[in-house]
């Protein structure tokens, strides 16, 4: 069976985070009343909500509001910055008004205990640390953005498990996972084989091209994403940019370990179709620049 996507423009939603997931199928079984659920954003700076390399409160809030609405007794809303703290963006990005649900919690998973955790057909590390919060959780929701990255190529749901690693282990800005090109590309799909999102979203309001993820320039892209398979909602991604996902390494690899497809043929897409939200190719960071990247429409 195909993995289904679900592709919304947000300008023609009322709430296009609600659409996209309702599109889906509504949320997974996994988040149910009583549950502990974990999102994670991507903010991987100090920024405010709009600019492209954060994700936007908004989305944030929805997704809680359907949680909540699902019955869910805890919700932490969880960051861990390679620069900064998670408090810094959080302050930046308005994520404060999230305070106002009595379930919901904002943490910065450097506050907390965490363990190595071993990896079988390793490509970087045989083990990371991560949160022994994630053992808690019923299940665990991935909203990322829609951008370029200066050594993942791209940097969507996949790449947004970084962002669980402590960085008293791996450091600031965190070069043990980060040594240079080929090992941004490994250590993403170990993190990836190791972390499973039972939702993940994808943030294009807006997109960012260039020199991401932090000092690329907007894109208005205006869509937003969602899926059940990481893989599936990546490669569709990589499309909408006009990148060829088989390029991307991480994503190969991933696809390599059985996690979804890299052809945009082999998704179930539902709400629009791709072909009408392409409309030109995303620049590369510039170490990536190159015909190789892209998929052969112009």
């Amino acid at each position: 069976m195909k993995p289904r996507v679900s592709l919304v423009l947000a300008k023609e939603h009322d709430d296009p985070f609600k659409e996209a997931i309702k599109l889906l199928g509504g949320l997974p079984a996994s988040i149910k009343p009583g549950g502990t659920v974990l999102i994670k954003p991507n903010l991987t700076v100090p920024r405010p909500s709009g600019h492209p390399a954060v994700t936007g409160v908004r989305i944030i809030k929805s997704v809680v509001d359907l949680v909540c609405e699902a019955g869910a007794k805890k919700v932490y809303v969880g960051e861990c910055p390679g620069g900064n703290t998670a408090w810094e963006s959080f302050e930046a990005g308005g994520y404060e008004v999230l305070e106002k649900y009595p379930q919901v919690q904002l943490i910065d998973f450097d506050d907390f205990e965490y363990a190595p955790y071993e990896i079988e057909n390793y490509r970087l590390h045989h083990e990371y640390f991560l949160p022994t919060l994630l053992e808690e959780m019923d299940a665990i929701i991935s909203i990322a953005k829609i951008k370029t990255h200066s050594e993942a190529i791209v940097s969507l749901t996949a790449k947004n498990t970084i962002g669980l690693t402590p960085t008293k282990v791996y450091g600031k800005p965190r070069l043990a996972l980060h040594r240079g090109w080929q090992g941004a590309q490994e250590a993403v799909a170990d993190l990836a084989n190791l972390v499973r999102f039972d939702l993940c979203l994808l943030d294009g309001l807006p997109a960012m091209e260039g020199e991401g993820p932090i000092d690329g320039e907007a894109v208005d892209l205006g869509v937003f994403c969602a899926s059940y398979n990481q893989m599936a909602i990546d490669s569709l991604a990589c499309w909408l940019m006009g990148v060829d996902p088989s390029r991307v390494a991480h994503l190969w690899y991933l696809h390599q370990d059985g996690h979804g497809p890299v052809d945009l043929d082999a998704l179930n897409i539902v709400g629009l179709a791709p072909e009408s939200v392409f409309f030109r190719r995303f620049k590369l960071p510039k170490r990536f620049a190159g015909e190789s990247y892209y998929w052969a429409a112009k």
